[in-house]
């Protein structure tokens, strides 16, 4: 399951709370609130997000400012999918231009002004840009795999993983389907300094930062018997494995003869992933 977290970005923490409870009322299971440019690029590397509402103007003084704008282009040059609905409250000539600049350069979903707002229109909006996001999504799998075998060769790695931890899978198909049961609403990943999954003991593992969830996890999967033992230790001492400390598990995922759980990761943040 897909996460959908969503972005609002406005110099007035009205707006913000207007915005906020609109996606809240939809179903979006996080909101991040931003009032800077800076807030919203720091954001932005840290979480995937679903939908962002962003205001083209960002400070209160200043009425040439468009930093909304580089925020769309922030979005875009992370390479996310994010429905961006803008709303504005200027009333100038430049209206015209930059609301085309935000649907020509960076694919707005669409635009509300603010003098007219209602919001049912803004619901609804944010109901199909959640739709669109999750239609966008079709190299999900490319990159958690690309994530999980770092610069290992894909046929090395599935052998590796069945010969391995995944020994009692039963084939390529059910490991995928352990591997994407456990980690598919933690995409994107971005991997940490030993770049993938390593196998230590019968058990794989990996440490990663969930743009998906905004969260630093380590994952580990295996036989159920090594994962129980390593659920076990980590809940006992807080110690993963000899070497990561984690807080609580974030998810888990079984099949018939194999087991996965991830945490999340303490003391680490997105400047540890590259």
């Amino acid at each position: 399951m897909v996460s959908a977290s969503a972005l609002v970005v406005d110099d007035d923490s009205r707006w913000l709370g207007i915005y906020q409870r609109a996606l809240l009322r939809v179903g979006v299971d996080r909101v991040e609130a931003k009032e800077t440019y800076e807030g919203a690029a720091s954001a932005i590397d840290e979480t995937r997000f679903a939908v962002a509402v962003v205001d083209i103007g960002l400070a209160v003084d200043d009425d040439t400012n468009v930093d909304g704008l580089r925020v769309m282009d922030k979005i875009r040059t992370v390479g996310d999918p994010t429905s961006i609905i803008v709303v504005t409250g200027r009333t100038g000539r430049d209206v015209v231009s930059i609301i085309r600049d935000s649907h020509i350069k960076f694919g707005a979903y669409d635009t509300i002004a603010k003098s007219t707002y209602n919001p049912a229109e803004l619901r609804a909006l944010i109901e199909g840009g959640l739709d669109k996001f999750r239609h966008a999504l079709g190299d999900d799998k490319k990159q958690l795999y690309a994530a999980l075998r770092g610069k290992t060769d894909p046929l090395v790695w599935d052998d590796t993983m069945l010969r391995g931890a995944a020994a009692g899978v039963g084939g390529v198909r059910d490991l995928y389907r352990l591997v994407e049961g456990l980690l598919g609403r933690f995409v994107p990943l971005v991997p940490g300094p030993d770049e993938g999954v390593r196998l230590l003991d019968g058990i794989a593992f990996g440490a990663f930062w969930s743009r998906g969830t905004g969260e630093p996890i380590v994952a580990c999967f295996g036989t159920s018997e090594r994962v129980d033992e390593a659920v076990k230790e980590a809940a006992e001492s807080g110690i993963l494995l000899g070497r990561y400390g984690v807080r609580e598990v974030s998810g888990r995922y079984s099949t018939a003869s194999a087991k996965g759980a991830v945490w999340r990761l303490a003391d680490q943040d997105r400047s540890k992933f590259g």
